[in-house]
């Protein structure tokens, strides 16, 4: 797992950076190939905002989350990146399901029609 980081209107922190690489390593249960993150970390007035970018073989995802503090938002880009990764992942292992093709359901239907 490759990670890119960036920070705008603000200054490196080592403080996020090693929050958020705490945190990234539960994503590696739904990743299938190699993946690059890049990390932009944003400073407003009142909000903070962290971009994810996920690159992985032909999966290209994207969470922007906002918080009061950074590490806020870390949490909820990561949440909504697990969810994304989750469901293309199940995709992609559900894809040539037997019981899920439509000559499954015809013999189903075929049985409960008899």
């Amino acid at each position: 797992m490759r990670l890119d980081y960036q920070f705008r209107k603000m200054s490196w922190s080592d403080d996020l950076v090693d929050y958020f690489e705490e945190r990234v390593f539960r994503l590696r249960k739904f990743q299938t190939k190699p993946v690059e993150i890049s990390v932009t970390f944003v400073a407003g007035h009142n909000e903070h905002q962290a971009d994810l970018h996920l690159r992985s073989g032909d999966m290209r995802l994207r969470a922007r989350a906002f918080g009061e503090s950074f590490y806020e938002a870390i949490d909820v880009a990561l949440e909504r990146m697990a969810r994304q990764m989750a469901r293309k992942k199940s995709r992609i292992q559900d894809h040539k399901c037997y019981p899920n093709t439509h000559w499954e359901k015809v013999e189903r239907w075929r049985k409960t029609a008899a």
